[in-house]
């Protein structure tokens, strides 16, 4: 999948791997290597880090942890992932039978995915738990009704996702996420986005990450436009959302146990209801 957005999620992957994080290595391959290695030299080289700037792993890891912790919290029994790409959460959360863990991306990724589960015997393991489902599709118009049975409490993911959206499309995703957990009694949709005119001139792990990735997906990275937190958070009442909220790592309630807060990260996750 050269030149394709792929290649961050090999990226985000070896970070986690290196974090620790659990199931992480189930997905552990010589391109995420290659990509981590590389994009790490180009950041350095370039002279696009900033030793006083915000730091992008680190942000990368609070980001997936403050994510498991709503699941962790989450007392539905659906738990629906756009753009999975090589998240371990799938692997390591559907390890409960009282969870069902629904995996959306291209087909190209999935395949990627299911080779890399087919490598090992835990990883063989997972792929065939009748409830974990890998579901290919286009998020850009895909239909979602129908991935969740009608009333069943659903927690919708998007990690990494919404950057590489621009504002049109994410109202669009978004109306379509409004209209499946509608009526859905504990339903909510959970994504990461740092507002343009948030980041840190030059030393912004986003832009740091996005001008690195150019060099490997051909040019694809993130739209950036100049609404703040509260303009999304208006935009997502306007598409059917209810009670939108921020939070960042260090607001996070100290049971998540979000890691690295010592250290400077730019970091936001938002978090909408399901309409009654």
């Amino acid at each position: 999948m050269k030149g394709s957005l792929f290649t961050t999620a090999l990226y985000t992957g070896q970070v986690w791997i290196r974090a620790g994080v659990p199931c992480a290595d189930l997905f552990e391959c010589n391109e995420a290597k290659l990509v981590h290695g590389a994009s790490t030299f180009l950041m350095s080289a370039g002279q696009l880090f900033r030793s006083d700037g915000p730091q992008l792993e680190p942000a990368l890891v609070q980001r997936h942890r403050m994510m498991d912790a709503l699941v962790e919290e989450f007392e539905g029994r659906y738990v629906l992932e756009l753009a999975a790409g090589l998240s371990p959460r799938g692997a390591r959360f559907s390890s409960s039978e009282a969870l069902h863990y629904i995996e959306v991306d291209l087909a190209p990724v999935l395949s990627v995915k299911r080779a890399l589960l087919a490598r090992t015997v835990q990883g063989q393991e997972v792929a065939l738990r009748e409830n974990i489902e890998f579901v290919a599709g286009d998020l850009r118009s895909m239909d979602l009704a129908d991935l969740v049975p009608p009333g069943e409490p659903v927690l919708v993911i998007g990690e990494g996702l919404f950057m590489y959206l621009n504002a049109q499309e994410q109202r669009s995703l978004w109306q379509r996420i409004a209209a499946l957990i509608s009526g859905r009694a504990g339903s909510r949709l959970v994504f990461d986005l740092v507002p343009s005119c948030e980041q840190a001139p030059g030393g912004t792990a986003g832009r740091l990450l996005g001008r690195v990735m150019g060099v490997f997906t051909g040019g694809k990275g993130f739209a950036l436009d100049e609404r703040t937190r509260e303009d999304l958070c208006r935009d997502l009442r306007q598409c059917g959302l209810v009670s939108p909220r921020f939070i960042s790592p260090r607001e996070a309630p100290e049971s998540w146990c979000v890691p690295h807060l010592e250290l400077s990260t730019e970091q936001l996750l938002f978090v909408a209801e399901a309409s009654a």
